[in-house]
């Protein structure tokens, strides 16, 4: 049996880093050049993790016999109570992680009504197209 969609699913973490002395001494031409593969990089990279992660799932169902479900919608409700319980906890201990909690729930404020919507519309899209093909 597997569970779709995992929490650590939906949280890649993409980075360059570069010691700071050095880059404040590159020409802005090469930083520009280098967010730009960056960039680049990123998106090729999230793109392709998509399609392999299609490829891996339906191979567990039809070579491996795995049943996919999807994660009960009570699981991420008991996960955000135990997560706001954490946020409390160290929120009041440590300045910084108040700080930074709070840049993200603003953050998050803004993109996830977005973002949501948004990826109805390409499921929307996307199964009319998979759907007219069957026709």
């Amino acid at each position: 049996h597997y569970y779709l969609q995992g929490l650590h699913q939906s949280t890649d973490v993409a980075e360059l880093l570069i010691n700071k002395t050095f880059w404040d001494k590159l020409p802005a031409d090469l930083k520009v050049i280098i967010e730009t593969a960056v960039s680049a990089t990123i998106a090729e990279t999230y793109t392709f993790n998509v399609y392999r992660n299609a490829v891996a799932l339906e191979k567990l169902k039809k070579d491996h016999g795995v049943t996919v479900h999807d994660t009960p919608k009570e699981f991420f409700t008991a996960f955000q109570k135990a997560t706001a319980v954490v946020y409390t906890r160290e929120s009041e201990k440590n300045p910084f992680f108040k700080e930074v909690l709070d840049s993200q729930r603003k953050f998050a404020g803004i993109v996830v009504p977005y973002w949501t919507q948004i990826n109805g519309l390409y499921y929307n899209i996307g199964a009319t197209v998979v759907n007219n093909k069957k026709k």
